[in-house]
């Protein structure tokens, strides 16, 4: 067994330990943080010491878990493998086809038998046995472990929309002393909406697993996901930090260095979420070690309703104007993809890439926008939602711009919002365009949308036909949030909050709260967790949609319509 106790780097990284967080009292937790914790780079939690010739790990013996010790909390609620056959890390995504959801696993053996996806209740039109292909990858060895197991996808076919499944994922063992079937438990979805029809979106930005409270985000997550109806979720980058961008030179750890098994731990973190509704991703800056081999080994996106990298498509996506489809740029997902879900065309992007005009992706965009944008398409999917790791607009100060094309193309062809990380605050924009200097102001909302929304408040912010998008910062999901606001307020910038602090904008007024000043000279009280959270993107029709914040804790709760005609 594996006592708590205080552990010596020189094992193992203590940064890298996951906590459980059933054993980690979240006020005592974080109450520590800035007191005992030393921080590099700013933006990410860095323990120093110790080995036996510098100090002990900063945390008391009770708070500190082995990394056995969190492969014991996944193992009793039933998340972790018990052998090496045994499927774990299940996740679902979207594909170009409506009635095909993919289903993704992996086990800790490399070598395994028939691997599969059995459907219990009910099976599809295509049967109740499904198949499944089989990878693995490798990296550069270190004195740590790395992968050595398996990857599994398989594609469920023949589903009915809105139609509920049950399922599990099985493969045998290679092995003759353990020839035996290994499942997992079983797990139910959704087959995917029909277009034009309503979806509950939950966004998640930086998360990361004891970074220090991506844990923290996935349990609140799978706590409320039921009740609030959340259809699917889209990470948009910077997922397990299983690349840190740090070197440890007394530990012989490099900023070139990756962590395979944090990715392991990430994905079991989020199985509850992953296994019973689809999770896209997006890339951040924390997903490229060894030129993205594990994200891309790990993840198979879909390639969008307007590309012809994908033969199927047209057949696929009934739906879509296929004029001249023949000539569309090439996508590449995960790194840059669109996919249409209910009212929306979403279109994830990749900052880590050139996006100018001349470059691929630049080329994709600008034609993906275009097809969106026809009459006919907009009124199929009539929102465009675009999903970017490093925000466009953000009023922390190590943003660096680079807005200006961008937000030409996106003026020019409608686009409603768009969703970014990056940063670790949440940060929510007005209306704005012309590089900060043209702003639309909401109007209070009153309760006037015809939907099945519990809403008693009767003051949320609402744009009404807003010309230009609405940028939102959901970067809070886990990672260490140390930024820095610059001051005074942006007057595009409606609401924003990091650190336990907020700057926020309601009724034309600002109340401001910053570590250092406040009109009273007064430090006003906060929870460190108040501030970390995620969004739920609501597109309740086709001409309104509803976004929220949700925090980890606390009442940090920011909330704006946007209604609009088709």
């Amino acid at each position: 067994s594996s006592e708590k106790m205080k552990i010596k780097i020189r094992s193992v990284p203590l940064f890298l330990l996951s906590l459980a967080s059933a054993h980690v009292p979240e006020n005592d937790l974080l109450g520590r943080m800035y007191e005992e914790f030393h921080l590099f780079g700013g933006a990410e939690v860095r323990i120093l010491a110790a080995d036996s010739d510098v100090a002990d790990a900063p945390f008391d013996s009770q708070y500190v878990l082995s990394l056995e010790d969190m492969r014991k909390h996944f193992y009793n609620e039933g998340r972790l493998p018990d052998t090496g056959a045994a499927p774990g890390e299940l996740s679902l995504a979207l594909t170009d086809d409506e009635t095909v959801m993919r289903i993704s696993w992996a086990t800790m053996d490399k070598i395994i038998e028939n691997p599969r996806i059995e459907l219990v209740s009910p099976c599809t039109s295509d049967g109740c046995i499904y198949s499944a292909t089989t990878t693995t990858y490798t990296v550069p060895q270190r004195w740590w472990p790395q992968f050595n197991g398996s990857l599994h996808s398989s594609l469920v076919s023949g589903l009915i929309s809105g139609e509920t499944y049950s399922y599990r994922a099985c493969s045998d063992s290679s092995s003759p002393a353990n020839n035996t079937e290994s499942c997992s438990d079983y797990y139910t979805f959704k087959a995917p909406p029909p277009l034009s029809s309503p979806t509950s979106i939950a966004i998640i930005g930086d998360q990361g697993t004891v970074m220090p409270l991506g844990f923290a985000i996935s349990e609140k997550l799978t706590a409320v996901q039921d009740e609030l109806n959340i259809d699917a979720v889209i990470h948009v980058g910077d997922l397990s930090y299983a690349g840190i961008d740090t070197a440890f030179p007394h530990l012989n750890v490099s900023k070139d260095d990756e962590f395979e098994w944090i990715w392991d731990l990430w994905q079991l973190q989020n199985q509850p979420i992953a296994a019973t509704r689809p999770y896209m991703i997006g890339i951040g800056n924390h997903e490229a070690w060894y030129n993205w081999t594990a994200v891309t080994s790990r993840f198979q996106m879909p390639y969008g309703p307007y590309n012809n990298n994908n033969n199927n498509n047209k057949k696929n996506n009934k739906n879509v104007n296929t004029n001249a489809v023949s000539n569309v740029s090439v996508s590449n997902p995960p790194f840059w993809y669109s996919m249409n879900h209910g009212y929306v065309h979403w279109i994830h992007t990749c900052s880590e890439f050139p996006m100018d005009n001349t470059s691929t992706q630049g080329q994709w965009l600008l034609q993906d926008l275009s097809y969106a944008s026809l009459d006919a398409q907009r009124l199929i999917t009539p929102w465009i939602i675009i999903t970017i790791h490093r925000p466009p607009y953000s009023s922390e100060t190590s943003w660096i711009e680079y807005r200006n094309d961008l937000e030409l193309l996106f003026n020019k062809y409608h686009v409603d919002v768009v969703i970014s990380g990056h940063i670790h605050a949440y940060e929510r924009t007005h209306s704005v365009g012309n590089n900060g200097l043209s702003i639309e102001y909401p109007k209070n909302y009153h309760n006037n949308h015809n939907d099945n929304i519990n809403d008693d408040n009767d003051d949320d912010d609402v744009y009404i036909n807003p010309i230009y998008p609405i940028y939102i910062t959901q970067g809070n999901s886990g990672a260490l949030q140390v930024e820095k606001w610059v001051h005074p307020v942006p007057d595009w910038s409606a609401v924003r909050w990091a650190n336990g602090y907020t700057n926020s904008y309601k009724n034309n007024q600002y109340h401001q709260q910053t570590e250092n000043e406040n009109e009273n000279n007064n430090i006003y009280p906060y929870t460190y967790t108040d501030t970390f959270g995620f969004g739920v993107a609501r597109f309740v029709n086709a001409t309104s949609m509803l976004y929220e914040s949700i925090p980890v804790t606390g009442n940090f709760s920011d909330k704006f319509w946007i209604s609009k005609n088709v």
